[in-house]
């Protein structure tokens, strides 16, 4: 069985390899770039940090100037307390300590002489005063323990000041070590399903293994504030936002303006949430759950909590809590007659938002545009490698479906879900094949960003189509095939060694890309001249932008991807011929 620090990213499990994660992410940045990124780390993360959950509205300091020794500062709190941070990626000395709190007792002194706050007489009871004095906190990545314990043996000009602090509790080090707790926390939070909840409601119907009650707005707010984004991480699809479609308001905003308007009509308009427990325990009016995820009602919770400083007592959710282990019988039938796309629910398995940002997290990258609440977006601030979920999710519907040219389509009978069914067999698979899915999709962005900088005006003109996600997949799929001379549309017939086959396919094109990512990029740009060939055949004088763009559709999406990949695999074989005659020449 995994302790709780082998269920974390190897980055995570320990400070030595979280403290060497972010050298080696910033390792290319020269010292002031180090310092503007850890900075934006320390402001996405503080407000998560325990030590400082008395504070809100962190906000970077507009100048971002360190002369003041201020990065970041908050607002005042209920207690007249404002908080004013500094930011130093690595602290080795006690010198820099020293300038540190040399820098806050300046700033203590001009912040006094504007707010008019005079400190008490020496013989006057402080805590007679309004707690209106700054605190300060000294952010780093660096472990402070024992510089800390050195600076105290010290006698510097700072120490009377530091001291003062200390009494009146106006100091605060989050150093590396209370960082990565943090992290853990928060990525325990994101995508580790919840071993226990207690799930109270008034009364509860019992029908066999399904359990049915009414809950309030209040209870599931206090369930995502114990359990995070975990809660969801079995559900088909993360929190979609409130953002409003072009021709009609979304569901979530509907849902959103019940809870504002109407929350007593919440229980007679909205459908409720699914939860399934592998364990119920009924306990009075509680229900304690064992390893349980909503399955279906993530918008409808997250909607709740996006409202909860105005949550009527009035709003009620229903609640239906099925017991069983069989996880996809329970999250299929409970979205099936929901708005989700069948390839959707059938791929939920193997592929959703939560297990690409789990995959992405584990190797220290983020997933953007990412709508989670957890890890990813911090991970963002420090990490040079992102991904999107689109095109992951089309590369892996080009990979796994019977065809490479259904990824244009959402026919979920084209899935290879035997093939899947024992790749995952495997306890490594998954992260196997997002790894290398990773490394594919970064190596395909140097290739689109090629492509933008040689044939800018071409595909201005016609190609934008190209752009998105699932043609750029297509022509990566196209590319990673021929670096690793692999036809894609070739199945064999046993699933177990069809299964090994791809799996050493996408592993195969990390390499390739490991060693020298310029193949991939050559292969690319190639695969995308082909692709465009299509589209000028397809021009003529009447042809208007919107007869290009459906006839680069039919044309790619009906074309055998033989046909392409073979075409590529003789361009390919033949510049290289060029090159070596060439190279032939010169000597």
């Amino acid at each position: 069985m995994d302790t709780p620090e082998n269920t974390l990213p190897t980055w995570l499990r320990n400070y030595e390899a979280f403290s060497a994660h972010l050298d080696e992410e910033l390792a290319d940045e020269n010292p002031h770039n180090k310092g503007l990124r850890f900075v934006n780390f320390a402001h996405a993360l503080l407000p998560r940090v325990p030590m400082v959950s008395i504070f809100e509205d962190f906000e970077l300091n507009d100048k971002l100037s360190h002369d003041k020794g201020v990065d970041i500062l908050t607002a005042q709190n209920d207690a007249g307390q404002q908080l004013f941070a500094q930011s130093k990626y690595r602290i080795r000395r006690v010198d820099e300590i020293d300038a540190i709190l040399s820098k806050f007792e300046s700033f203590e002194a001009e912040h006094v002489a504007q707010s008019g706050y005079e400190q008490p007489a020496l013989f006057e009871d402080p805590s007679a005063n309004p707690p209106s004095r700054p605190v300060y906190l000294i952010v780093t990545a660096s472990n402070l323990s024992t510089l800390m314990e050195r600076f105290r043996k010290t006698r510097r000009s700072s120490r009377p000041f530091y001291d003062r602090l200390i009494k009146e509790d106006r100091l605060v080090l989050a150093d590396g070590g209370e960082l990565l707790l943090t992290l853990q926390s928060i990525y325990r939070k994101s995508f580790e399903v919840p071993s226990r909840i207690v799930l109270h409601a008034e009364g509860w119907l019992d029908v066999g293994t399904v359990h049915l009650g009414v809950i309030s707005g209040a209870e599931l707010i206090r369930l995502y504030d114990e359990h995070g984004d975990g809660l969801f991480f079995e559900n088909i699809r993360s929190f979609l936002g409130l953002e409003r479609n072009q021709d009609r308001e979304s569901v979530n905003r509907r849902i959103l303006k019940t809870v504002e308007e109407l929350p007593e009509k919440m229980l007679e308009r909205n459908n409720g949430i699914t939860i399934r427990s592998s364990r119920v325990i009924r306990q009075n009016s509680n229900l304690i759950l064992q390893n349980a995820s909503i399955v279906n009602g993530c918008q409808t919770t997250m909607c709740i909590v996006q409202q909860r400083d105005n949550i009527s007592d009035n709003l009620l959710v229903a609640v239906k809590v099925v017991e069983s282990v069989d996880l996809w019988e329970v999250a299929h039938s409970a979205n099936y007659q929901n708005r989700v796309r069948q390839i959707d629910l059938d791929l939920a398995k193997y592929l959703r938002p939560q297990l690409v940002q789990r995959a992405a997290a584990r190797m220290g990258i983020s997933v953007e545009p990412d709508s989670s609440h957890g890890v990813t977006d911090l991970i963002a601030t420090i990490s040079d490698t992102q991904v999107t979920y689109d095109e992951t999710r089309a590369l892996y519907k080009g990979i796994f479906s019977e065809r490479p040219t259904n990824i244009f389509d959402n026919n979920y009978n084209k899935l290879l879900t035997g093939v899947l069914d024992v790749l995952y067999e495997r306890e490594d698979a998954a992260d196997r094949v997002f790894s290398a899915l990773f490394v594919i999709s970064g190596a395909s962005r140097k290739g689109r960003e090629a492509v933008s900088r040689i044939f800018a005006e071409s595909e201005n003109l016609y190609f934008q189509r190209f752009k998105k996600p699932i043609y750029s997949s297509y022509i990566s799929l196209l590319a990673a095939g021929a670096v690793a001379s692999t036809n894609l549309a070739e199945r064999l017939r046993e699933p177990n060694d069809e299964a090994m086959r791809l799996l050493g396919f996408v592993e195969s094109v990390r390499n390739v890309i490991d060693t020298d990512v310029d193949i991939f990029i050559e292969s690319y740009l190639t695969a995308y001249e082909i692709l465009s060939e299509i589209g000028f055949a397809s021009i003529t004088e009447d042809a208007g932008d919107a007869h290009l763009s459906k006839g680069l559709y039919n044309k790619i999406s009906t074309t055998p991807y033989e046909t392409f990949y073979n075409t590529l695999c003789m361009r390919l074989q033949r510049a290289r011929s060029r090159q070596q005659e060439r190279g032939r020449n010169t000597r």
